[in-house]
């Protein structure tokens, strides 16, 4: 399994790991950087949910790791979107 380390590593640490992605992204492209805004925080506070409403149904002891990195996931891109947001004056060069 080539993904091991992933495990390891602690909350800090992914959420530096997404921060930066997400930036060097917003740096290079604002269309793909917005979509992937619009689209991934659904879909990430939609898996916690449904994982948190499984888990209320059938106790699977997913952890507390697991829950607070998937909502920091849906977070970070919010945060990093109204960072640059700002940065930009508000003003979008996708349609350029």
């Amino acid at each position: 399994m080539p993904f091991k380390f992933i495990k390891s590593l602690s909350i800090i640490e992914i959420c530096l790991i997404q921060t930066v992605l997400y930036s060097v992204l917003w740096l290079t492209n604002e269309y793909v950087a917005t979509l992937l805004t619009f689209v991934l925080v659904p879909i990430f506070l939609g898996i916690t949910f449904i994982s948190w409403l499984s888990d209320r149904v059938e106790a699977s002891r997913v952890g507390r790791k697991y829950y607070l990195s998937m909502i920091l996931s849906a977070l970070i891109p919010l945060i990093v979107a109204a960072f640059f947001v700002w940065v930009y004056g508000g003003e979008m060069n996708i349609l350029k």
